[in-house]
């Protein structure tokens, strides 16, 4: 089992999918009569994780009655609403991290990953460093390659980079301290992870297995196929 907490940022409007999205949170977007969220919930449950902090913003009274209706009695899943105000994907963060231990997974609410969760933590706690986030050698084939890495490093990270190797993989460690340091409360993981960056203290994890994202409607089809190949395997 895993004890760590993980959370998942499921707050976004996901414009990119209008009109899919128009009144349907993308966490509920359904594959195989399946909300894309309990997907999501399957597959951390397959890996050992016990306890999960929703992260919500957006139509997020639509994902909290969804999962008290799907009952996971199993698991310890939590909420933290951003409220009035969206947060930001890193103010969100920093608000769920109020309810998770000193050391946390956080994982983009559009992401399933085919991936080893206990390899990527057991590197952190080698590391001794406060942040490690998973990367992949992309080269741009699904998605743009937002980051570069050296030294077991990441050393740029840029959504609209150009000539970049490595994308985010949708998932990170942290330790807590990194957002208590930060005193706003509204801010994106951008400018985190480049603050990290600019310190020499974000880690880099490096994904073997590609990702799959329900972010933008080529992530969809991907994500339809990988489900069809495996039940059609």
């Amino acid at each position: 089992m895993i004890k760590e907490d993980i959370i998942i940022l499921c707050g976004g409007e996901a414009t990119r999918l209008m009109p899919l999205t128009g009144d349907t949170p993308k966490s509920l977007i359904v594959f195989e009569k399946v909300p894309f969220i309990e997907w999501q919930i399957r597959l951390l449950q397959s890996n050992g994780f016990e306890n999960i902090i929703l992260a919500v913003g957006h139509l997020s009274e639509k994902i909290v009655r969804f999962i008290i209706r799907k009952k996971y009695f199993e698991l310890n899943i939590r909420f933290s609403p951003d409220g009035d105000v969206p947060l930001g994907t890193g103010g969100a963060v920093k608000k769920a991290s109020e309810l998770a231990g000193d050391n946390f997974f956080v994982m983009n609410g559009d992401s399933y990953l085919d991936f080893d969760f206990r390899s990527m933590l057991n590197k952190f706690y080698e590391s001794g460093g406060k942040a490690m986030m998973a990367v992949y050698k992309n080269n741009g084939l699904y998605d743009l390659s937002n980051t570069s890495i050296n030294g077991g490093k990441v050393v740029c990270y840029d959504k609209n980079g150009k000539n970049l190797d490595y994308i985010d993989y949708g998932i990170s460690v942290f330790n807590k301290s990194v957002f208590t340091d930060i005193s706003e409360k509204i801010f994106d993981m951008e400018k985190l992870n480049n603050r990290l960056i600019a310190n020499n203290g974000l880690y880099a994890f490096e994904a073997q297995n590609r990702f799959y994202e329900i972010g933008s409607f080529q992530g969809i089809n991907d994500f339809k196929n990988f489900l069809k190949g495996r039940s059609d395997g």
